[in-house]
């Protein structure tokens, strides 16, 4: 089956995996981010990026998340940097944020044309 990230045929939009430092260069795209929760209320969840900052996400129903938990969600980054969310994903609690952005790094740094070509 075919990567639909990877997809360049112009039908479907890239979404690359980004971190808050990455979101400022993806303002009004999709992105895939992960990050832990650190707390949330209606409609606004604040997710702890794999870099350490704190970002803010639009979710539809934030009361299916829990603090602490770990989540990938695919949404639209916008101008101020928060995302607005259109689908959440589990993650193991345990999931390792360090070692993610020790990937994040090489995906969007030396290793950019395997992922981003």
């Amino acid at each position: 089956m075919e990567n639909p990230a990877m997809d360049t045929s112009g039908e479907r939009e890239i979404t690359p995996r980004v971190n808050a430092a990455l979101l400022g260069a993806h303002t009004n795209r999709m992105v895939s981010f992960v990050g832990k929760v650190n707390q949330h209320s209606p409609g606004v969840v604040v997710f702890q990026s794999s870099d350490g900052t704190e970002v803010n996400v639009r979710y539809h129903n934030p009361s299916e998340l829990h603090v602490g938990g770990v989540f990938e969600m695919q949404g639209r980054v916008m101008p101020d940097c928060s995302i607005e969310a259109e689908r959440m994903t589990p993650y193991s609690d345990n999931f390792d944020l360090t070692v993610y952005n020790q990937f994040l790094n090489l995906a969007h740094g030396k290793f950019s044309s395997l992922f981003y070509a």
